[in-house]
C-alpha cells in the first residue's frame, strides 16, 4: 500500500508517464549504443566464414555476453518509444553510430540470430 501523498509527490515530479518513460527510453538507447562501442570484427573469433553457428564451441550470447547482446538486439526498439524532442537529440548518436559500427553490428545480429 502507497500513501496517497508519496503517489502524488511521484507524479508532480513527471510531465506526464509518457514523457518520464520517453526520457528512460532515451537513456537506454545511448546506453545500448555506448555499450556497442565494443563491437568488432569477428567478434566471435571464427576461422573462416564457412563455420555455421551449430560449429561454434560456445553460443554466441556466450561469446559476446548478455549486457552487448540486449544493446545490439534492443536499442531500435527504445529509440523508438522516444518523442520527439528526445528523438532529436539522439539521431546525431544513431547516425555516428551507424557509420562507424554498422557492420559490425549486423555482423553480431547475424550471429545471433
Amino acid at each position: 500500500v502507497i500513501h496517497k501523498s508519496f503517489y502524488d509527490f511521484i507524479i508532480s515530479r513527471m510531465d506526464g508517464p509518457f514523457e518520464y518513460n520517453s526520457f528512460f527510453h532515451q537513456e537506454l538507447t545511448l546506453s545500448c549504443l555506448t555499450q556497442m562501442d565494443s563491437l568488432r570484427f569477428n567478434i566471435c573469433n571464427i576461422q573462416t566464414s564457412f563455420t555455421t553457428n551449430d560449429d561454434l564451441e560456445q553460443s554466441p550470447v556466450d561469446i559476446i555476453g548478455r549486457t552487448l547482446t540486449y544493446a545490439c538486439q534492443h536499442w531500435w526498439e527504445h529509440s523508438q518509444k522516444c518523442t520527439k524532442n528526445n528523438q532529436q537529440n539522439i539521431e546525431d548518436s544513431i547516425a555516428q553510430f551507424l557509420v562507424e559500427k554498422g557492420l559490425l553490428w549486423i555482423e553480431a545480429m547475424t550471429l545471433l540470430g
